[in-house]
């Protein structure tokens, strides 16, 4: 899917979804293309829900002439936007602002639970391997973790290129490894938000779990981790769930690391 559309700028299997529900949906392959906004299911979901779907197409887009981008594997942006029980494959290439294997960014509320992505992912600044950005009250990311390798010139997280002060992250680990010439982090690129159950292999690099950091809300969770000690945190991010969100990897599909209880 290829668009350079002045008057068109999003783009996904679906352009723009607004009060609605996507689900049980997959994306096998494809490229898709856009100047602007780009997902692999939808480029911009307001007010709506995507659950149980995944992507393995490449995302690329952005215009860093005109500083706008938000680039996800599965949505673009997502706006007071629940999305669970997803995951991507896809290469993701962001040439501005705001990158993430599931969500370039998320607003209003915007809720990313048990999902994951092992898809590599570039961008210009902002990148994280489940959002490049997540801001306001309530928006909140939980239950996820990170496989893909994060490269971009400034703020790159494990789970979020940048947080801001009213969000969440928890439950999360990341094994990929994040690269960036400004506010690079095992976890977070730029880190204002609560932090609670982050993990990342330290050795992966970076050696910390926040590149640039400007409150200490939650930075002790963020926890540099040797692979051995990851495999052994199922238990730590079942507790005090009511129902358990992750299970062991007792099949090896995962190498050893916690999956999520959907996985198959």
């Amino acid at each position: 899917i290829y668009n350079r559309e002045t008057t068109k700028r999003r783009q996904g299997l679906f352009e723009n979804i607004i009060g609605g529900t996507i689900q049980n949906l997959g994306i096998e392959s494809g490229h898709i293309i856009c100047d602007a906004v780009a997902g692999g299911i939808v480029g911009r979901i307001d007010d709506g829900n995507i659950i149980n779907c995944y992507s393995k197409a490449k995302v690329e887009g952005g215009n860093a002439e005109m500083y706008v981008g938000n680039i996800g594997g599965i949505a673009g942006v997502a706006f007071n936007t629940t999305i669970k029980e997803c995951y991507n494959e896809g290469e993701i290439i962001g040439k501005s602002e705001c990158n993430g294997g599931i969500i370039g960014a998320g607003l209003a509320s915007a809720k990313i639970l048990s999902c994951y992505n092992i898809g590599k992912i570039e961008g210009k600044s902002y990148s994280g391997g489940i959002a490049g950005y997540i801001a306001e009250e309530g928006a909140q990311i939980k239950n996820c973790y990170n496989k893909g390798n994060i490269k971009t010139s400034d703020y790159a997280g494990g789970i979020v290129g940048e947080d801001d002060e009213k969000t969440k992250v928890e439950n999360c680990y990341s094994t990929g490894k994040v690269t960036a010439t400004t506010g690079a982090g095992g976890v977070i690129g730029w880190h204002k938000g609560w932090l609670s159950n982050l993990f990342f292999i330290n050795t992966a690099g970076p050696a910390w779990g926040c590149g640039v950091n400007n409150t200490d809300h939650g930075l002790e969770e963020a926890e540099g981790s040797r692979i051995d000690r990851i495999k052994q945190l199922t238990s730590k991010f079942n507790e005090g769930q009511e129902v358990a969100p992750w299970k062991e990897d007792e099949r090896n599909i995962n190498e050893g690391y916690p999956i999520l209880n959907w996985q198959n």
